[in-house]
């Protein structure tokens, strides 16, 4: 199974919104500029299918938005408004996901994420990606769940946006490993450890550390 591509992403394509950028600042400053709410979270959706496809951290096979989930994927789904996508790992794994585009960069509460995961139904895990920095803990869900937020986007490089624009026109992707820094294998083998015995563990670590690539290695 593939992915397939946003239905707006041809009309953001030919605006050229996701054209010649070095920063996520710039692209959010476009997407502020879009009219229309419903526009922003389409501009953003369709970014971040682009982002997840690209970025070998995922490890994603395939993402699906809302519009086109496979049926039998659909099945899985308890309250399809919760879920914006799918995303399908390269070891067969399903994550539903949500996307959040705050124009005002407010914080991202808790509630959200338990909201997610409490409704979405039956998936391996669940991913909130939003553009805001202030990502609130969900201390009390019942289920995985992972976060990209603002940190992750500001990243990215000028090479990195070319090639998600490069991936959402349908061209070869060439992904790069994904390298751990310093810091971070100690953490997954901790994590991994911690899982084998238990039901469940929490990731504790700084601002801007890196906890979203601990997990997606887990």
């Amino acid at each position: 199974m593939a992915s397939t591509i946003h239905p707006q992403a041809e009309h953001f394509l030919r605006r050229r919104l996701f054209s010649g950028l070095n920063t996520f600042d710039e692209l959010e400053g476009r997407i502020r500029a879009l009219r229309t709410l419903e526009a922003q979270q389409s501009a953003f959706h369709v970014f971040v299918i682009g982002f997840l496809m690209t970025r070998a951290i995922f490890q994603a096979r395939a993402v699906w938005p809302r519009e086109v989930i496979p049926e039998t994927i659909q099945q899985r789904i308890v309250t399809a408004e919760l879920v914006d996508g799918v995303l399908q790992t390269s070891t067969g794994e399903f994550h539903a996901y949500q996307t959040s585009f705050h124009p005002l960069g407010h914080a991202f509460h808790a509630e959200a994420i338990e909201v997610l995961i409490d409704g979405a139904g039956e998936f391996d895990s669940h991913l909130i990606v939003t553009n805001v920095e202030d990502v609130q803990t969900a201390e009390t869900v019942e289920g995985s769940y992972y976060v990209v937020s603002r940190r992750d986007f500001d990243e990215l490089t000028a090479d990195d946006f070319h090639t998600i624009e490069a991936w959402l026109k349908g061209k070869p992707l060439e992904r790069k490993r994904h390298e751990l820094r310093w810091h971070q294998p100690e953490a997954v083998e901790k994590t991994v450890m911690t899982i084998a015995e238990h039901d469940r563990c929490k990731v504790l670590a700084a601002c801007g550390s890196g906890k979203t690539f601990v997990m997606a290695q887990v």
